[in-house]
């Protein structure tokens, strides 16, 4: 999914703000807004601010739709929000 695309979704599935991404990532909120509307491209430095500065469920969520093609190929798109996956197999 487009870094974009997986933004807009993160923000509205974990009923984020943009202004407090803004505050905590240090990105101007502007900048956020023009990237989410398309108006312009981000440099991944400051993706990965304000990636980084997202609660780690919705952190993990923005990075897991990142790397695949489309929702359907991510196997995790239908957890719900609340569910905690905390084991990891190496």
């Amino acid at each position: 999914m487009h870094p974009r695309e997986a933004l807009n979704k993160v923000i509205e599935v974990h009923k984020l703000k943009a202004v407090d991404i803004a505050k905590a990532s240090g990105v101007n909120v502007h900048e956020i807004s023009k990237f989410r509307n398309g108006h312009k491209d981000m440099m991944t430095s400051t993706f990965f601010k304000i990636a980084y500065s997202l609660p780690n469920t919705a952190k993990s969520h923005l990075l897991a739709l990142c790397l695949f093609k489309n929702d359907e190929d991510n196997k995790y798109h239908n957890l719900k929000v609340s569910e905690k996956k905390t084991s990891y197999k190496v």
